[in-house]
């Protein structure tokens, strides 16, 4: 489904020029579900960011299914990302002023859908990730579990084919990065939905069907393939 070929990407120029990508060549096949671990400054959000089109790279191609992501115009790019991918961070980036049903709606709205049939889908996901009878909820009226919650549901409220999750469990406790990472392994078994995460945490990582390890921009070994 996502197959990069030779993504170097580098930051700066002159002497303080750090080449964040080295070459990195993988494929994520459809229905799948990996993690990706690596030292700080390894490069791991950088791949995150330059696959899902969030960033470009300076050579290199990156395709999505017969998509050539690194071909498109960066309206193009845009779209498809609303249209066929959702996102999670670390930090939720949620909207405060906006309840969780309010904040899961959005990309809805912004790819045209009616509001009606928005806020229909929005309490389904928000039903689909644990958070029914919450709806109504600010994000300063949730705990940091029930907020990454909301992010997932606005990540998947549109069904999209691609999940890319920076650092989900980062900010969360043991008991709640348990619990989240299992709302990602039932997405990706029971909508189908491909998974990425990048992550520092051996345990979220185990999860995974695959797991990818990076030093200095590069993709140096890989485990799993009979984790499920």
């Amino acid at each position: 489904m996502i197959r990069a070929i030779g993504i170097t990407k580098a930051y700066g120029e002159g002497p303080s020029r750090y080449e964040a990508l080295r070459g990195v060549d993988l494929e994520i096949a459809a229905g799948d579900i990996l993690s990706i671990m690596g030292p700080s400054g390894s490069g791991k959000t950088t791949l995150l960011q330059t696959l899902s089109g969030i960033d470009r790279p300076d050579k290199g191609e990156i395709w999505a299914g017969e998509t050539g992501l690194h071909l498109l115009n960066d309206n193009k790019l845009s779209d498809y990302r609303l249209h066929h991918m959702g996102f999670v961070f670390q930090s939720y980036h949620l909207i405060p002023v906006l309840s969780a049903l309010e904040n899961v709606e959005l990309p809805l709205i912004a790819s045209g859908t009616a509001a009606k049939q928005a806020a229909q889908l929005a309490r389904q996901a928000l039903h689909d990730v644990g958070l029914s009878g919450l709806e109504e909820r600010y994000p300063s009226e949730l705990s940091g579990g029930q907020n990454q919650r909301v992010s997932i549901a606005r990540a998947i409220v549109a069904r999209p084919k691609l999940l890319w999750a920076d650092e989900p469990t980062g900010a969360l406790d043991t008991k709640t990065a348990a619990q989240l990472m299992d709302l990602l392994l039932q997405i990706n078994q029971e909508q189908q939905i491909t998974v990425v995460i990048v992550t520092h945490d051996p345990k979220i990582a185990q999860a995974t069907k695959r797991t990818l390890h990076m030093e200095n921009g590069r993709i140096v070994s890989e485990d799993g393939g009979d984790r499920h």
